[in-house]
C-alpha cells in the first residue's frame, strides 16, 4: 500500500486503523516459541564456530552483504495469494543498492551508539545517516489502495511516538535467543505499523532488526532484507498486513523464520 499524509483532506467515512496493542509483544513470542526446533535446527547444521565465521566475513569483504540471492530458492516464501497483488521484479531493482547503503548507514550508527540501549533520538541519528526527511510526524496518515483512495488509518502522531519511545525504554537482553529474536520481530512490525517518521519508516526498521541480530547472534554479514523482500513475490507483505490487520503472527514469524534461515546458512557455512 502507498502511504497517504495529506494532513488537511479529511477522511469521508471511519477506516480500519492500523493499531498494535501494547501486549502484542507476548503473542509474537508465543508465535516464535513453536519455531525453536526450526531455529535449533538451522544451528545444528552449522559449523561450531558459525558465530566466529560471521564475525571473520564481516571483517574480511568491506561491503558486508549476503551475496547471490539470485542462487537461493525463494519460492517456500511465497505465498498463495502472491499472484493476485502487483510485484516487482527483484531484478528491477538495483542489486544490492538499498542494502549496501543500509550497511554503510548500520556501521557508522553502531559506532556512535556504542552498545547502549537505543533510544527515539538515536533513531532519529539513524535517520540523519540515511539522507532528509526522517523525521517525526506531526499530523495522520492512511494507507491507500492503487487507486489513491484511503482504506487504512494510521494511529495519530502523538500515540505512535508514545508507543514507540515505551518500547525502546522496555526493549532487555535477557533471555534465550528465541525470545530475543521474538521481540527483534515484534519490534520490527511495530516501527513500521506505528510510521512514526515522516519517511524512512522501512529502511529504519531493516537496519534496527540486522542490529538486534548481530546483538543476538554475533556480528555477521548485514541481511538484504528489501531485496529478500522482492524475491519473495508479496510473500512479505501480505504476512505483515495479516499482523497489523489481524494480529495473527504466525504467518509473519514464519515467514521471517525461514527467510532469516534461507539468508544466513549458505553465507556462514562459506565463511573461512
Amino acid at each position: 500500500m502507498d502511504r497517504s499524509s495529506s494532513p488537511d483532506q479529511a477522511t469521508a467515512a471511519p477506516l480500519p486503523r492500523r493499531v498494535i496493542p501494547a501486549g502484542e509483544a507476548d503473542a509474537a513470542a508465543r508465535a516464535a516459541a513453536g519455531f525453536v526446533a526450526d531455529l535449533a535446527g538451522l544451528a545444528a547444521g552449522l559449523p561450531t564456530d558459525w558465530r566466529s565465521r560471521r564475525a571473520a566475513a564481516r571483517r574480511r569483504e568491506p561491503a558486508g552483504i549476503v551475496p547471490d540471492l539470485d542462487r537461493l530458492d525463494f519460492s517456500p516464501l511465497h505465498h498463495e495469494l502472491s499472484p493476485y497483488i502487483a510485484q516487482r521484479e527483484p531484478r528491477q531493482c538495483a542489486r544490492y543498492g538499498v542494502s549496501v547503503l543500509e550497511a554503510a548507514s548500520l556501521r557508522t550508527w553502531e559506532r556512535a551508539v556504542d552498545g547502549r540501549q537505543i533510544a527515539l533520538p538515536d533513531l532519529l541519528a539513524l535517520g540523519r545517516h540515511l539522507g532528509p526527511g526522517i523525521e517525526i510526524r506531526s499530523h495522520d496518515i492512511f494507507g491507500a489502495d492503487q487507486s489513491g483512495a484511503r482504506v487504512i488509518r494510521f494511529c495519530d502522531a502523538a500515540t505512535a511516538v508514545s508507543r514507540l519511545t515505551a518500547h525502546l525504554e522496555s526493549v532487555t537482553e535477557t533471555g534465550d535467543d528465541i525470545l530475543r529474536l521474538a521481540r527483534a520481530l515484534f519490534e520490527y512490525v511495530l516501527v513500521n505499523n506505528l510510521h512514526c517518521f515522516k519517511d524512512g519508516n522501512g529502511r529504519l526498521s531493516r537496519i534496527l532488526l540486522n542490529h538486534r541480530l548481530d546483538r543476538i547472534l554475533g556480528p555477521g554479514d548485514y541481511l538484504p532484507l528489501k531485496e529478500a523482500f522482492l524475491h519473495s513475490r508479496g510473500g512479505y507483505e501480505i504476512t505483515l498486513r495479516i499482523v497489523e490487520l489481524h494480529r495473527d503472527w504466525t504467518p509473519f514469524v514464519t515467514y521471517m523464520m525461514r527467510l532469516l534461515g534461507l539468508l544466513m546458512a549458505p553465507r556462514v557455512g562459506r565463511a573461512a
